[in-house]
């Protein structure tokens, strides 16, 4: 039973988390998978005593990949916490597994702009792409939804600056 419920985690989760790394903290894919595979080991070595297994392996693989990229801030390794990871199922327009592993150079830009916005903003996107409402993503963070409009708008501004800039190269 303990092998097939890791066997069945890894399976739903593995390419959920790899999207996670490349597009909440900039990883490359290669950097990603990697990530992820040293985190899974370890989901596997302690699998009887993790009581949050999502939340353990999304911080787990953050911190490996903080610790190995050449890029990433290594002083970020040991902050790193996910603390809430929602059980929410993910959108119908999720991307396949592979997918979410090879992207275009455009998904690249933006995966690479959401790494840049500020955390807050970054986390209220997440939580946005997978289906909240406002008032549960403040419900979730404790703060007013007000605020969280304020930062989905900011989010979105950013993001739609980069995707103008990319058609103007594009036409």
């Amino acid at each position: 039973m303990r092998q097939a419920e890791f066997e069945d985690f890894v399976r739903t989760e593995r390419s959920t988390l790899i999207w996670f790394l490349m597009s909440q903290h900039g990883a490359a894919a290669h950097e990603a998978e990697e990530a992820v595979h040293l985190a899974m080991i370890k989901a596997w070595q302690k699998w009887e005593t993790i009581t949050h297994p999502r939340q353990w392996v999304y911080t787990v693989a953050a911190r490996e990949y903080f610790r190995s990229s050449p890029k990433a801030d290594t002083h970020r390794a040991h902050d790193v916490v996910v603390e809430e990871i929602s059980e929410r199922p993910e959108p119908s327009y999720t991307p396949s597994a592979a997918d979410r592993v090879v992207f275009s150079e455009q998904e690249r830009l933006v995966c690479a702009e959401l790494a840049k916005l500020p955390p807050v903003q970054r986390q209220v996107a997440e939580l946005r792409y997978r289906g909240y409402s406002n008032r549960e993503i403040a419900d979730l963070l404790g703060v007013d939804p007000s605020a969280v409009r304020h930062n989905v708008l900011r989010a979105r501004n950013r993001l739609r600056h980069l995707l103008d800039l990319i058609q103007e190269d594009a036409g």
